[in-house]
């Protein structure tokens, strides 16, 4: 074999190395090329993993915003609640003055029925008497 005076190699023994070489670059084109999908394969996973995030934390603000919706509810529930027990006490109070009235007007009612019974029993001794006096008196004019 010949040798070149470029390097102190052949030109076979250079097309053999570059042939080699051309393999290798082959080589890493094809790997470049797999991490390159790999790399586009993960691209899309996280723009997918983004936008995932993204409904996630706008179903976050729907839940909070429900969330303050509903403390909303509960407060006004709360308040009503509140309002109501005190109706209720003062119903009671109301209703309570309301029986000791009735209970003052039933006796005074009452004391005023027994002096008309007096009054009535009283008229019915005098006219009573007053008939059987009047009867003894016919009695001694016949």
């Amino acid at each position: 074999m010949e040798k070149d005076a470029i390097g102190g190699q052949s030109p076979l023994d250079i097309e053999t190395r570059v042939a080699g070489l051309e393999e290798n670059l082959d080589t890493v084109v094809g790997v470049v090329g797999g991490l390159t999908g790999i790399v586009k394969d993960m691209a899309h996973d996280v723009k997918e993993l983004f936008l995932g995030v993204k409904d996630l934390a706008g179903g976050v603000r729907e839940l909070s915003q429900g969330a303050k919706e509903l403390l909303g509810g509960v407060r006004e529930l709360s308040q009503g609640l509140r309002e109501l027990a005190q109706d209720q006490k003062e119903f009671k109070l109301d209703t309570e003055e309301r029986f000791r009235r009735l209970e003052a007007l039933q006796a005074e009612n009452q004391e005023k029925l027994n002096v008309l019974i007096q009054i009535v029993d009283e008229w019915i001794r005098r006219q009573t008497a007053s008939n059987a006096s009047e009867a003894r008196g016919e009695k001694e004019i016949l």
